[in-house]
């Protein structure tokens, strides 16, 4: 089996976004099965420089 990660978006109607080029590298086509494996992605929190500091 071929993987590749990405980051997708849910939709509104909550179906993922798939970009066209990862369906082609796969050679998806309409009603293609595929497996998915889900992790929430956090945002970045914004770190000063006192942030890597202790004491």
């Amino acid at each position: 089996m071929r993987t590749i990660e990405y980051t997708a978006t849910l939709l509104s109607d909550g179906h993922l976004s798939m970009p066209k080029e990862i369906k082609e590298e796969l050679g998806l086509d309409k009603n293609s099965l595929v497996q998915v494996a889900i992790a929430k992605k956090t945002k970045a929190k914004n770190k000063s420089i006192k942030d890597f500091f202790i004491g």
